[in-house]
Parts: structure tokens; sequence; C-alpha cells
């Protein structure tokens, strides 16, 4: 009798809390933790909000695109936007020059629901707007390299690699640490050849850095599925005004960028020319992009310590960048 009822009562009972337990979304990642790495964002930290983003409601014409970004801090910008503020205070994620309201579904991963105004935050602001609606997810990882990457995938890499699929985009920015940050020999060598007049034969090896390099790291990335298009940029102008003091200042000087900035930049352009827009990957669009139309070199306040992008220039490229985008999915969608 009574006894029964009770013991079905609870049983159900296990059973239901059980079944919320299962269903109820994981607690949302403290803002502080998902930001205040300086090396890229953890993986774990990556496939919740990944899996938060795949479950928001759907564009115009189908599930919305994930645009993964992938390279070094030409897109994996937010340490530097914090300056002289403490990524573990609360006080900085509520500060409306360095963050803002998050954006859709970052809302419901974040706590506080505050999103860094980064590269990826400007980009997924764009898609929200945009009659083709993406979102965007900062895969790049501060400080890497591109020189030798297809071979030893970094963590954020892999998780593209394992996770980008044929309704998704890529955009790679990389390459500027080989030369400024992280030079090997070979660059050092190079690079004697560009200051000594060589020019040809320092191009050479960029060709192969910017070319090969970047076409097997690419390449790498979307081993396991295509996606419906692959940005690969080109390095901005850096700010030619040495009034801004930062880490790079040593190697802007030995590049004689303080004094004729019109030499880097000549290499800039030809690298691009010559190498980033030859950049092709099987199974997928290509599209080579020059940040350094948008970042000219011009605007000091574009920068940070004159190599990174501040929110303004941040926003700057994203809003380049989403173009770009929406330009393809507006051609996809006329074709359908």
């Amino acid at each position: 009798g009574s006894s029964c009822v009770g013991s079905r009562t609870a049983m159900w009972l296990r059973q239901f809390c059980a079944c919320a337990m299962s269903e109820a979304a994981p607690p949302a990642i403290p803002s502080q933790e998902f930001y205040q790495t300086y090396i890229g964002h953890h993986p774990e930290h990556l496939e919740r909000v990944l899996a938060a983003l795949r479950s928001g409601p759907q564009g115009s014409d189908g599930p919305r695109p994930v645009v993964f970004l992938a390279g070094d801090s030409t897109l994996d910008n937010k340490h530097w936007l914090f300056e002289q503020r403490s990524k573990t205070d609360l006080e900085s994620y509520l500060d409306d020059r360095l963050s803002a309201e998050a954006i859709g579904e970052y809302g419901k991963v974040l706590d506080p629901p505050r999103m860094v105004r980064d590269v990826a935050f400007w980009l997924t602001s764009a898609g929200d707007s945009a009659r083709h609606s993406f979102v965007a997810l900062n895969t790049a990882v501060e400080e890497s390299i591109i020189s030798g990457r297809s071979r030893d995938l970094l963590p954020q890499d892999a998780f593209i690699r394992d996770n980008i699929t044929s309704n998704d985009i890529l955009i790679i920015s990389a390459g500027g640490n080989d030369v400024a940050l992280k030079p090997t020999l070979g660059t050092q060598a190079a690079l004697a050849k560009l200051i000594a007049g060589q020019r040809d034969e320092a191009m050479a090896y960029f060709r192969r850095l910017f070319k090969e390099e970047m076409e097997s790291f690419a390449s790498c990335l979307v081993a396991k599925s295509k996606p419906r298009l692959v940005i690969v940029c080109m390095l901005y102008f850096l700010d030619e005004s040495s009034s801004q003091q930062g880490f790079a200042d040593d190697t802007l000087r030995r590049l004689g960028y303080n004094e004729d900035p019109g030499v880097l930049q000549g290499i800039i352009r030809a690298v691009y020319e010559d190498a980033v827009r030859q950049v092709s990957v099987d199974g997928t669009q290509v599209v080579p992009f020059p940040l350094f139309e948008v970042l000219d070199g011009k605007d000091t306040r574009d920068y940070l310590h004159r190599v990174e992008p501040s929110v303004v220039g941040g926003e700057k490229m994203a809003n380049a960048l989403a173009q770009v985008i929406s330009d393809h999915l507006g051609i996809a969608d006329k074709k359908k």
C-alpha cells in the first residue's frame, strides 16, 4: 500500500531530478576566467562557448556560420586591451571602454554577461546585424608563429580542426611574430639581406613563410571538414608614430621603421602580392585580405604598443572582414 506509493514517489523524484540535471545547462563561465588567459582561450571554455553558439537561433538562410579566428594577436588582441586594468577584477568587465554587454548566446555562457571589445566581439557584433548573420569565436593564439605550425598544432588549432564544419568560415592572420617577436635564424638572415638591399633573396624566404607555411597551416585546420570560406590576411601597417612606447620598439628601430616606415610597408605589401594572394587550399575558396588597407599606420588610436590592434583598430578590422564575409554569403545566397 502506502509504502509502495512512497517508494514509487521517491523513485519518480529521483528520476525527475536526474533528468532535470542532465538537461540543465552547465554553469556559466566566469568572464574573468574566459578573458584572463594571455595566450588564446582555454579549449574547454571554447567547447562550451561553441556549443552555446551552435544552439542559438538560425539565420534567415539556415544555421548561422561560426567564424573561427586563427593565428596570432592580430586577431587574439584581448590581453592588450586591459592596459592597466586587472583581468581578474570584476570592475574591469563593467568598464564600457573595455567591455560591452554580451551578444546573443555569449550572454548565456558568460557571467557576468559581458564581452571584452576584442576582434571577436566586433565581428560577432557585425554578424549579429548583418542580413546573413554569423557569429565569431576567437581561437587565435597570442605570440604564436606560422613557421612549423602545421607540424605542431596548438590546442586551439586542433580545436578548429575538430570542430569547423562546411557551413563555417575560417580567418587566418599570422606571420608577424615570425619576423618581430620570435625570428628564427632563417628569418634573421632574410631581414639582414633586406637591410643590405638584397631584396630578391629575402623575398624568396618570405614567400616560403607566408605562402607555403600558410598553406600547410590552413590545410591542417581544414583537414577534417572544408569550410565554405577561408580568409587569409596579411599584416596591417604598424603605427608610424614613435610617441607610443611599446615592447616592439627595439625591433621597429632595427627595421628602420621610425626613420622610414615606407620600407617595411613596401615589404608587407610585396609579401601580400607575391605570397598571401597566391595561397590556395584544396576543397575550399580562399580570399586574401590586406589588413594594411584598414590599419594603414597613420592613426595612433588604432594601436596599442604600436603593433597590437586597440579597441578602435579591432573594430575597423572586424567591420572590414565582416564585409568580406557578407559579400560571400550574399553571393552564395543568390546562387541558391
